[in-house]
């Protein structure tokens, strides 16, 4: 069975990093993994904000902006040519990046922009491979056929339109290395899967071939229970079920996409993480993601991607008559509206905004008839619990919100949805760090407690969900 492979931007931060990638994917030849491996990439780090920077600078500066940007590109990916011997027709493809790059800009077309580092880094990666004497093709999701739906900064896959062109497509083909974060929609133009949407390609593509595993390799030890960055001590786990994971993305952690388990959850494809210390796909990965047992795993995620919407309406029926304009606009932005809290004074509404500015912008610049004014703050985050422990031991919301209650942090809202797996609490944004090292040791005390070992040893099955 085939493997997707996937090589994100914060392991391809400079020119060596891609002779680094070169040596994952041989290694996957050297595995005799059968055929397609399909390799999904993430622009170089940072090249999709200065991107998306070209669109909302201001027109008068648009094309020396530009200039500037594509000549950094150009010497970053000469460099690595240049580290490895190599002389494949990149230039070209900055030709091709720096006309599409052009047209774009003059005509508006934002996700058009945002897309060219991963077919950048796409084209650059199969370079240094074809100098590696890796037989590699580079394919875009437009050569696939990958058809997407939905809004165009927020699409997904359209599967039962994808599967016989990509299936065809990659039939005899050893290895694909192929740009994600994007698809095409039915009128021909590009469609993202949101900020991050790169794993949910690799996962999509996964599905579609029926694949063995997607095999993430990034640049931490693996999935953890919070983040290492704000939680230095959260340890790493060595399985996790598909939810929680799913979950813990949705609410902030930026290890995965929040949508890229979905495809895979449905054919039950595991997803494993490897560390750039590995050397090759036979080791064992750091973490896999898959339909474990168990009572799986309770995790603590958060996120400052947060709005909060005061609608100051007269009575109920202008409530309802804001809502489908908020969550149009909410959606157009790739924003989720979470949940809503009604009250005497109005009513609020929590945002999961990736674009935070733009979509707050969006919001503020929306008018509404009959007196109604809407307020956004952009100030709150958002800490979640979760994992399916929390069906079974729902005390574990309770004890989280508690604790950050005594050490003094402000909760000003908790959300929860019907399977009752998540329990994400608004707090000030100001207040995050503290929140989640707080939240983090809660839920290790309530481990301790119940009698648990570590969630990362071999003897927390029943606590992760391991098989």
């Amino acid at each position: 069975m085939s493997v997707v492979v996937k090589l994100g931007g914060s392991i391809l931060r400079d020119p060596d990093d891609f002779l680094r990638a070169a040596d994952i994917v041989a290694a996957y030849i050297d595995s005799r993994i059968a055929p397609p491996v399909v390799v999904v990439v993430s622009a170089f780090l940072g090249v999709t904000d200065r991107l998306l920077g070209l669109c909302d600078a201001p027109a008068a500066a648009r094309c020396s902006a530009a200039a500037a940007l594509l000549s950094d590109l150009y010497a970053f990916g000469a460099r690595a040519l240049e580290a490895c011997s190599a002389s494949g027709p990149i230039r070209n493809a900055f030709a091709r990046t720096h006309a599409d790059v052009t047209a774009a800009l003059s005509s508006d077309q934002r996700e058009r922009v945002a897309c060219q580092g991963e077919r950048l880094a796409a084209a650059l990666l199969a370079s240094v491979l074809d100098a590696r004497r890796v037989a590699a093709q580079c394919l875009f999701p437009e050569d696939l056929g990958l058809r997407a739906v939905g809004p165009a900064a927020d699409a997904r896959v359209d599967f039962a339109r994808s599967a016989a062109t990509v299936r065809a497509r990659l039939a005899g083909t050893r290895v694909a290395v192929v740009p994600g974060f994007y698809g095409v929609a039915a009128d021909g133009r590009v469609a993202l899967f949101g900020r991050g949407g790169s794993d949910y390609s690799a996962a999509a593509l996964a599905a579609l071939l029926d694949a063995e595993s997607v095999d993430l390799w990034k640049d931490v030890a693996g999935f953890h229970r919070a983040d290492p960055r704000l939680v230095p001590e959260a340890q790493p786990l060595a399985n996790v079920h598909y939810d929680a994971a799913a979950d813990s993305a949705f609410f902030g952690a930026c290890i995965l996409h929040p949508r890229a388990l979905e495809p895979l959850a449905a054919r039950g494809i595991p997803l494993r993480i490897f560390g750039l210390e590995q050397r090759s796909p036979r080791e064992t990965p750091r973490t896999v993601i898959h339909p474990a047992d168990g009572a799986g795993t309770t995790c603590v995620a958060s996120t400052d991607d947060v709005l909060v919407l005061h609608a100051q309406a007269l009575d109920i029926e202008e409530h309802a008559a804001m809502l489908p304009t908020l969550s149009a606009t909410c959606a157009r932005n790739g924003a989720t509206i979470l949940g809503l809290l009604g009250g005497r004074d109005g009513l609020d509404v929590v945002v999961r905004a990736p674009e935070r500015a733009r979509t707050a912008a969006a919001l503020r610049a929306l008018v509404f008839q009959d007196g109604a004014n809407l307020v956004v703050r952009d100030d709150a985050a958002l800490v979640a619990v979760v994992g399916a422990s929390l069906r079974d031991v729902p005390q574990l919301a309770a004890e989280a919100i508690a604790a950050l209650a005594a050490r003094g942090v402000r909760v000003h809202a908790c959300l929860t949805g019907t399977r009752g797996a998540a329990c994400a609490i608004l707090i000030d944004r100001s207040a995050r760090t503290t929140a989640v090292r707080i939240v983090h040791a809660a839920l290790l005390a309530a481990d301790a407690a119940a009698g648990y070992p570590a969630a990362s040893s071999p003897g927390a099955a029943r606590r992760t969900g391991a098989a």
